[in-house]
Order: structure tokens, then C-alpha cells, then sequence
């Protein structure tokens, strides 16, 4: 995670028994980063947002919801990495009608909302 990352996301990790490993702020770094972790631990990285199978994936959750529920008028859906919020995005533009989607983050780590 960037050091800069809101304690309550580093919290969450540990408290779901995870590690953190903490890299510099930029995107650079944070590459740089998962390459050297990836191979200290023998590790695959899945990118959560840049893989077109991650997305695609993702959008299988809202497919099923317009599956079961029609007309609908809003969708909500987490922001995080934006794999599953790309999928959503996809999934409403072409199974969604006229329904609006929403991404939606905690106040304490709002990412996307603060990177407009």
C-alpha cells in the first residue's frame, strides 16, 4: 500500500490478517514495489483494474443483478480498485436500460473522489 493510505484501509488489512507492505506515493514506486514483493514471495499480481479478465469477471456481479431485477432505476456499487467498478460500468451500459450507476467509497478512503 502507498504510505499514504488511510489508516483505516491499513487497519482493515491487518485486521482481516493481512500484511502490509507499504511503498512510496507514486505510481512508479508502487510498481516497483509489487515487482520486488511479487518475486520475494513467488507471487502472481493480479492488476485490480488494468486486466481486461478482472473486468470482465467483474462484471458478471451486475449482470446478475439486472438478470433478476428489472427496471431499474440506480445501481450502487463499491469503488476500490475499479475492476469491479469498471465492471459494473460495463455491465449497465449494456444490460443496465435506463438505470444510473453510482460509485460509492467510504469518507475515509475516498480515493476516486478525491482524485477528481
Amino acid at each position: 500500500m502507498p504510505q499514504n493510505s488511510p489508516v483505516v484501509k491499513k487497519d482493515g488489512v491487518v485486521g482481516y490478517g493481512g500484511k502490509v507492505i507499504e511503498s512510496g506515493n507514486t505510481l512508479k514506486e508502487r510498481e516497483e514495489t509489487v515487482e520486488r514483493v511479487a518475486k520475494e514471495y513467488n507471487a502472481y499480481f493480479v492488476h485490480p483494474y488494468n486486466d481486461l479478465d478482472i473486468i470482465t469477471g467483474q462484471a458478471t456481479a451486475a449482470k446478475e443483478v439486472y438478470e433478476d431485477l428489472k427496471d431499474l432505476d440506480y445501481f450502487v456499487f463499491p469503488i476500490g480498485g475499479g475492476g469491479l467498478a469498471s465492471g459494473c460500468l460495463l455491465s449497465t451500459k449494456y444490460f443496465g436500460g435506463k438505470c444510473k450507476p453510482i460509485g460509492v467509497e467510504p469518507y475515509l478512503a475516498r480515493d476516486a473522489k478525491l482524485s477528481l
